[in-house]
């Protein structure tokens, strides 16, 4: 039995209404775990599963490697303008973080956090778009890439560096986000007993990590309520959005197919 165009595209459009129903209730479920864990004082957290809110504060000064900025954690993300046919839009090539431990404090005292594997949400602190060329970085097209990224791409070793060649023919879009030193934070996350002798939990009781169990490490520079808001007004409209868009799209696969 042969499928027509039609139904083809509604059975795409069925799979995506159920993509947009399961990340609805992924985001159900990570916000019923922010409704039930309490904010805790740092002094006083016990160890498990703990939702903070300070003040972000360096364990040693790094400097974000795009614009040099002071910053306690820093990500940077790396995208190319693709266009096929009528589709376009931005893809995703290349990504890094900062590697570095920071702390998190309020007035009861200060705990150690790992931002290895988190989910972080933060503003971006520059977007950077231009065209590069193989050759020594050089500006090709009408959009100029700025200075200070093209010297964050020469610092990268040969294969991070291999990832920008391989769009040099492409508009590439660079972005920045930075956690800066006293900027307020919010997170959930695993709070452990620090067993290290040595290394940067040396003098540290407790660090915050991403769950072995449950995989949750959850930071962000908004306040608690904010999160809540946020996530309640996403998850219903996937939820029910995904769920009206499976219904009505198997309904007419199923009313083409005579059943």
């Amino acid at each position: 039995m042969s499928v027509s165009g039609d139904t083809l595209y509604l059975a795409i459009l069925f799979i995506s209404g159920l993509y947009f129903l399961y990340t609805g209730l992924k985001r159900y479920l990570f916000l019923q775990k922010i409704e039930d864990t309490p904010v805790s004082k740092i002094g006083s957290a016990p160890a498990g599963l703990v939702e903070l809110a300070g003040r972000a504060r360096f364990r040693e000064p790094e400097k974000s490697p795009v614009t040099n900025a002071p910053s306690a954690y820093w990500r940077i993300t790396g995208e190319y303008f693709y266009q096929s046919g009528k589709a376009s839009g931005w893809k995703f090539f290349y990504s890094a973080e900062s590697e570095n431990l920071f702390y998190i404090e309020d007035d009861t005292g200060e705990m150690l956090v790992r931002p290895e594997g988190a989910r972080i949400e933060i503003p971006s602190e520059g977007t950077y778009l231009g065209y590069i060329s193989e050759h020594g970085w050089l500006i090709k097209g009408p959009a100029t890439m700025d200075r200070c990224v093209l010297n964050y791409i020469d610092s990268l070793d040969a294969d991070a560096q291999q990832l920008f060649r391989n769009h040099k023919e492409e508009n590439i879009r660079v972005t920045e986000y930075i956690i800066r030193e006293d900027e307020p934070i919010f997170l959930l996350g695993t709070a452990t007993p620090s067993d290290s002798t040595s290394g940067p939990e040396s003098q540290d009781t407790m660090v915050i990590r991403k769950g072995a169990c449950d995989g949750t490490l959850y930071i962000t520079d908004s306040n608690e309520s904010r999160v809540i808001s946020s996530l309640s007004s996403s998850m219903f409209l996937r939820i029910f959005g995904g769920f009206a868009l499976s219904a009505a799209c198997l309904y007419l696969i199923l009313a083409e197919m005579g059943v």
